[in-house]
């Protein structure tokens, strides 16, 4: 049987991970558009 409390902390660690990955992934696309455009500009 798994505790409500075991289950809460799995979920909000899922959610921190899943928006510090998100949180990357914006953060190197704002990168490689910076970068392209001050090459193309």
């Amino acid at each position: 049987m798994v505790t409500p409390l075991a289950l809460w902390v799995a979920w909000t660690r899922a959610i921190f991970i899943g928006v510090l990955v998100a949180a990357f992934i914006s953060l190197i696309g704002a990168v490689i558009v910076t970068r392209t455009k001050r090459y193309n500009g």
